[in-house]
C-alpha cells in the first residue's frame, strides 16, 4: 500500500468517533447557511412565486458530495472492523478509536507481539483501501 493511502485510511480511522458530528454540522451548514444578503423590500407584498425552499434543501444535502464521502469511509470502517476478528478491533479501537495506547501499548493489551499487531492493522488497512478503492 502506498504511504499516503496508509495515512489517508489512517485519518479517516482517527476521525470515525466523529462521522456522525460532521455529517450533523454539514447537514446544518446547507441548512442554516449565513447570508450576508440585506431584504430591502421593507413592506412589500406576497410574493406569488412558490416556495420551494425545503425541496431544494433535501436535494442539496443528498447530493452533497462531502457528506456522502463521510458517510461512505464510515460504512467501510464499520464493515471492515465489524468483520474483523476480535484481536483486530482491540487493536483498530485502541490505537485510533480511543487514540491513547501506541503499538506497544495495544500488544501489551492484546498479549501479541508489536510484530503481530502491525500485520493484523496492516492487513485491516488493507481491506479498507480495498473497499475504497485505493489501490
Amino acid at each position: 500500500m502506498k504511504k499516503a493511502n496508509f495515512k489517508f485510511v489512517e485519518h479517516i480511522l482517527k476521525e470515525y468517533p466523529n462521522t456522525q458530528k460532521y455529517i450533523k454540522e454539514t447537514e446544518n451548514e446547507i441548512l442554516h447557511p449565513v447570508s450576508t444578503d440585506v431584504d430591502e423590500n421593507v413592506g412589500g407584498g406576497r410574493s406569488n412565486k412558490k416556495d420551494e425552499h425545503v425541496e431544494q434543501m433535501a436535494i442539496t444535502i443528498a447530493d452533497n458530495e462531502r457528506i456522502n464521502a463521510i458517510k461512505r469511509n464510515h460504512d467501510v470502517i464499520k464493515d471492515v472492523y465489524n468483520r474483523s476478528d476480535l484481536e483486530t478491533q482491540m487493536i483498530i479501537y485502541g490505537l485510533y478509536f480511543n487514540g491513547q495506547l501506541t503499538l506497544q501499548g495495544v500488544a501489551n493489551q492484546t498479549h501479541l507481539s508489536t510484530r503481530q499487531c502491525s500485520r493484523k492493522r496492516t492487513d485491516f488497512f488493507n481491506k479498507v483501501a480495498d473497499q475504497l478503492g485505493l489501490y
